[in-house]
């Protein structure tokens, strides 16, 4: 069985060569903290993923509660990464618009997340 790291130069060749041909993509995901005394988010960490790969979700997944018409998954690369998207003081940008994560999965290997997001 292969190990994490092979799954994730796997991962990271698909994204840089297999998909090579679309659009670069930039992901911005941080950890805000919220001091309710000024009422203002504080970013406490921040990742910038320029390998990173958004797409549309079928149209026979739509069922109007969890996943909305507009909704996109962004696939990004789990390595490296000081900000856990699955936590919930993360924000998120998408090639500079702001969106918010509904829903993250991983893949079995770890290698990466796979986002749900929708915009604001």
């Amino acid at each position: 069985m292969p190990s994490n790291a092979q799954w994730l130069s796997t991962a990271k060749r698909m994204y840089s060569t297999v998909f090579a041909g679309q659009t670069k993509n930039t992901v911005v995901i941080s950890r805000v903290e919220y001091d309710y005394d000024t009422q203002v988010n504080t970013v406490t960490a921040s990742d910038t993923i320029t390998l990173a790969r958004v797409y549309d979700i079928k149209k026979s997944k739509f069922d109007g509660a969890s996943i909305q018409i507009g909704d996109r998954l962004v696939g990004i690369i789990n390595e490296g990464l000081s900000v856990d998207p699955r936590a919930d003081d993360v924000t998120c940008t998408v090639n500079g618009l702001s969106v918010s994560i509904e829903d993250v999965g991983i893949d079995e290997a770890g290698a990466v997340y796979t986002l749900q997001v929708r915009d604001k």
